[in-house]
């Protein structure tokens, strides 16, 4: 039998209430020749049994613990046989032609290494999945709290879903949109492009995508949004299942190890005391008065335990270092 062309590899934790339609859609593709390989991180629920139930059509690893996505898709890479990888979370559900439209995409534009399929909310409404790469500015204004309240406060309420420092607004895309990078909840790429390991498990959760756009830029491959591939995507149900200060410590970790990884040190600490100066002025909001103010708690304590200080609650997976190496 002839080695697929793509190999579609979906990470699971407890995605039982949307895995069917994932692989539904998966399965259902057309014009390129797929193979499917699920990995699923020790869930809970009985997203196991329904993979399962899927046969032979489904490649599936049942791993003993959560071991990060990042080491869930290198497993699934290795698994598979296609010529493109394809990275599909369980909560996207592709749209008829998608996986080969993609594909195309890639085998007309060499220089692109990434080939992002144009996703929608579950109601249609599009989603602002595509930003620009981390920089000081994005980190100030878009990441803390404190940046993201007065940057609110200055542009007012002009109905803008998506902030703009951060994210690209592909809203009526008709051709495609190179974008710095682009969330990878459904993106094609040439396993011959992929690095080895394809994500730095270093990442177990946050960051891993923007890794490998950076190791992609720095050959000359850049991202292209593709309007003629389409998916719906549940944007951050798998974040939902995280505690709110787990997942914010996650999010400070990855970015302290990202920043010491790829930027000069005097720019990663610049980094490192942006992050500490919005937990100093959240905490001297919630002393104020915000006393009821959950959120906020969460955000310090996450700050704190992505830095590895005390009082502060630990990453779920991410080794939180308070120097961390370069």
């Amino acid at each position: 039998m002839a080695d697929p062309d793509v190999t579609i590899v979906v990470v699971t934790y407890e995605h039982a209430d949307e895995i069917d339609a994932c692989l539904d859609a998966a399965l259902a593709q057309e014009g390129v020749a797929c193979e499917i390989v699920v990995i699923d991180n020790a869930s809970g629920d009985d997203t196991a049994e329904r993979v399962r139930a899927r046969g032979d059509a489904v490649r599936f690893v049942e791993h003993a613990r959560n071991t990060g996505f990042a080491n869930g898709v290198n497993a699934g890479v290795r698994a598979g046989r296609g010529r493109h990888v394809l990275l599909l979370n369980p909560d996207a559900v592709m749209e008829p032609g998608c996986a080969a439209a993609l594909r195309d995409h890639l085998d007309v534009c060499k220089d692109c290494g990434v080939a992002a399929a144009l996703l929608r909310n579950l109601d249609g409404t599009a989603q602002h999945f595509a930003r620009r790469r981390l920089s000081l500015g994005g980190l100030l204004w878009d990441v803390t709290r404190w940046g993201r309240r007065r940057d609110e406060a200055r542009r007012g309420d002009r109905g803008h879903a998506h902030r703009r420092y951060h994210d690209v607004d592909l809203d009526g895309a008709r051709e495609p949109v190179r974008v710095d990078e682009a969330a990878a909840a459904c993106v094609l790429l040439r396993r011959g492009d992929l690095p080895e390991p394809a994500l730095d498990e270093r990442f177990p959760l946050m960051l891993n995508d923007s890794d490998l756009y950076h190791v992609l830029r720095a050959r000359g491959l850049h991202c292209d949004v593709v309007p003629t591939a389409r998916a719906g995507h549940g944007y951050g149900t798998s974040l939902l299942r995280l505690d709110q200060a787990a997942n914010r410590a996650e999010v400070v970790a990855a970015i302290r190890l990202y920043t010491r990884k790829h930027w000069p040190l005097p720019r990663a600490l610049a980094a490192d005391a942006i992050l500490l100066w919005d937990a100093l002025t959240t905490t001297v909001d919630y002393l104020r008065g915000g006393r009821a103010d959950y959120l906020a708690r969460k955000n310090v304590q996450g700050i704190l335990g992505g830095f590895g200080l005390p009082r502060g609650v630990k990453p779920w997976l991410t080794k939180p270092r308070l120097f961390p190496r370069r």
